[in-house]
């Protein structure tokens, strides 16, 4: 049988515009559609208004299963990408992320990306949207899927993407010294068409609001459900109707944790049949209870104890920082940091971002609403200083007096961290605080485990620096936070738990543990197909 599908599309409501780039659609309207392309479609319900796709031509294939592959985070922690193909052939791609570490190098498709229908993508970190230019210049055509943060964020995200893999790629094929030239005009070339992939990219960018059911099909309903890992960040529901039967899916994204500052708590998640759940923290336990606040001061109080004593904080410009300052702000305002110490946030992602925050304010907890009724703005305060430009960023790196600085990148992988690593690992008196997740291979990794030298852009530099860690700033559930996610649903009801997104060490804890509560788990192999009953 053939049939065609509807084409129809959602109304926008402009916020504002992107910092470049041409105006786009921005968050849908729950109350109507509206023409863009195709047929004009009248949703049957308020509550659940149809979404614009392209029209296609559907073969239904009656004695085909529904089918999952996970294409990227498959026993590995980065490169978010699992795949949904429906039996008349409709295929919903969630997240196409970048694998995360040193020169790391990405596969190629395990599929055509013509093939795609849908893209869905849970939140903005590179790790589940910094494919999505490539996917997009192989040939997708349809829409990303996201909430308002996530597009903002991601705009900001991927342009600085090009324009490092840019430079990375330049430096690969030409090196330095005599080849430095020609390393030059080659980035600019590379870094001119990579940027216009990200901006094609970002045209098909269309943003949908929470806790709202779309149909983006007669037979297929989409929810985003907030899961407080990051501004923006969402699970994701999905409901089939095929063969006479509704199937449920649920994609985790990374899950987030209660408290944390600044993000509403995770809402709570509908029951599935399948679940593909990430296991970042599986088998780990978060060991720091108290207050943010608390064991902040405490860091900082024994960073700066000593004469000279300075406290570096690798941060993640998204996320990570903006937490760190509204602490920070807390303390402030408390009259708790000492006087004399100036705070500086050494990262120009960290305040493009940090910008996207500010705008952001009904996406933000209600305690950090109240304190912007109280203050103004949660992440800015007499003593911080953002720094703009290198030539300041190497006169704090070789300052030995007492400061707090923030920088990126949280891993130490690149960025504006590498500055003040070269001057500030040798130095005894110099605290590195980590607040965030240290993947295999990274410099941050290698640090953590006890590296008495490392290579800091070329350069060996040996650690006599102290070195801490907290996980009060993680944004993803622990052990007991993803099994109370996963268990949600009754093992009657849940056929299937695939776990993705985790150290396959890290996987097997969670999974054992679900095991012996009498659910059925898989930890997929990457380009592994389900057919799912």
């Amino acid at each position: 049988m053939i049939c065609p599908v509807i084409s129809i599309t959602f109304l926008i409501k402009d916020r504002r515009i992107l910092p470049k780039g041409p105006q786009r659609q921005r968050t849908t309207d729950a109350t109507d559609s509206y023409k863009n392309t195709g047929q004009r479609v009248r949703p049957a319900s308020t509550s659940d208004p149809f979404i614009h796709i392209r029209p296609k031509t559907i073969v239904f294939l009656p004695n085909m299963a529904i089918q999952f592959t996970s294409w990227g985070a498959a026993r590995q922690v980065t490169g978010s990408m699992h795949l949904l193909r429906f039996s008349d052939g409709f295929s919903v791609l969630v997240d196409c992320g970048l694998v995360m570490g040193p020169r790391s190098q990405d596969p190629l498709f395990g599929f055509e990306p013509t093939s795609i229908d849908l893209v869905i993508l849970t939140h903005a970190h590179m790790d589940h949207s910094g494919r999505l230019p490539e996917l997009v210049r192989e040939g997708y055509k349809g829409e990303i899927l996201c909430t308002e943060p996530t597009l903002e964020l991601s705009a900001l995200l991927l342009r600085d993407s090009a324009h490092l893999q840019a430079k990375r790629m330049a430096s690969d094929q030409h090196g330095r010294g005599k080849g430095r030239k020609k390393g030059e005009q080659a980035f600019k070339k590379l870094a001119h068409r990579l940027e216009q992939d990200a901006e094609h990219c970002l045209r098909s960018f269309h943003a949908l609001r929470i806790n709202k059911t779309y149909r983006i099909r007669e037979n297929l309903r989409l929810r985003f459900i907030p899961c407080s890992h990051l501004l923006g960040a969402v699970s994701v529901y999905l409901e089939i109707e095929d063969s006479g039967r509704t199937t449920r899916f649920g994609f985790s994204g990374d899950l987030g944790r209660f408290g944390y500052p600044g993000l509403p708590d995770p809402a709570p998640f509908p029951e599935v049949d399948y679940l593909i759940c990430e296991s970042t923290y599986g088998g780990i336990q978060h060991k720091e209870t108290r207050p943010a606040a608390d064991v902040v001061l405490e860091m900082i109080r024994d960073a700066l104890g000593q004469e000279g004593g300075k406290l570096i904080v690798p941060a993640f410009s998204v996320g990570r920082t903006q937490a760190f300052l509204m602490i920070l702000h807390q303390l402030f305002e408390k009259g708790l940091l000492p006087e004399e110490v100036p705070v500086f946030v050494d990262s120009p992602m960290a305040i493009l971002s940090t910008e996207v925050y500010r705008n952001m304010e009904d996406w933000l907890s209600q305690e950090a609403r109240n304190m912007i009724k109280m203050y103004g703005d949660v992440f800015s305060f007499e003593r911080l200083r953002f720094i703009q430009n290198m030539g300041q960023s190497r006169k704090i790196a070789s300052d030995y007096r007492p400061s707090i600085l923030v920088s990126a990148s949280g891993m130490l992988d690149g960025g504006r961290i590498h500055t003040h690593l070269k001057e500030q690992l040798q130095n005894p008196k110099a605290c590195i605080l980590f607040i965030g997740y240290l993947a295999e291979g990274s410099l941050g990794r290698q640090l953590a485990d006890g590296a008495s030298h490392v290579t800091v852009d070329g350069r060996t530099v040996m650690v006599r620096a102290k070195l801490c860690y907290t996980d009060i700033f993680s944004g993803h559930a622990d052990h007991r936070g993803l099994m109370d996610f996963a268990t949600k649903t009754s093992k009657d009801v849940l056929k299937q738990i695939f776990l993705v997104h985790g150290e396959p060490d890290r996987m097997e804890d969670l999974a054992q543990d679900l095991r012996n509560q009498g659910y059925r788990v898989e930890l997929p192999q990457r380009g592994q197909v389900f057919e799912l009953d």
